[in-house]
């Protein structure tokens, strides 16, 4: 290497080095005149896209207890207990997910068949122990005085239907008899000989 290059190659690494100061400079000076964007959390909250993929949330009411969601979780971070009665009421024991495990895929929500379990925009999950993460989705548990009256009302319906299956078979079963007791009417009668009388009747025959 001669003095030229050298020189040369000194005068380009001062060059990079005043001009890549001025640009990081430029952006400073920039944003120093600018409104500060430093969000007071836990008071203040920033906002999130509309398809942000936060904590869930279930619409218990369309729930119909499918388990799609617990199956197509690829970590099993899903248990759902329930007790399923008539007229499709389901009684609510649990609906919990584990945060500890969770990665916010979304593969519960799509295949869900009544759309009803859902990503909210809620991210904040501070908690001061792991087993809090493990959260109940559940808005009430157990079953409600709607489900209670619609458990009577099917159990009425059924008992009505099998009062009128029983009565149907009843009938049927009664016009058999009936028809019994008259004869087979397909089969043919034995025909008598004219003129021939029973002979313990004392007659006599032609």
């Amino acid at each position: 290497m001669n003095r030229r290059d050298g020189f040369a190659g000194w005068v380009r690494n001062l060059w990079d080095g005043v001009f890549s100061t001025m640009v990081g400079m430029g952006i400073t000076i920039r944003y120093f005149f600018t409104k500060p964007v430093t969000v007071q959390f836990p008071e203040e909250k920033m906002e999130v896209a509309p398809r942000y993929r936060g904590i869930h949330y279930l619409e218990q009411d369309l729930c119909i207890a499918c388990r799609v969601c617990e199956k197509a979780c690829p970590i099993d971070c899903i248990e759902i207990r329930f007790k399923r009665h008539p007229g499709g009421v389901n009684e609510w024991f649990e609906f919990s997910l584990d945060y500890n495990k969770c990665m916010f895929c979304e593969l519960c929500c799509i295949p869900c068949p009544k759309s009803c379990i859902h990503e909210g925009r809620e991210y904040s999950m501070v908690r001061y122990d792991r087993s809090e993460l493990v959260l109940d989705l559940l808005t009430w548990k157990g079953m409600r005085e709607v489900d209670l009256r619609t458990i009577k009302e099917a159990e009425e319906e059924k008992k009505r239907k099998a009062a009128e299956a029983a009565a149907r078979r009843a009938a049927e079963k009664a016009k058999k008899e009936a028809a019994a007791k008259e004869g087979d009417p397909g089969k043919p009668r034995k025909k008598e000989t004219p003129g021939k009388r029973d002979p313990e009747g004392g007659g006599d025959e032609r």
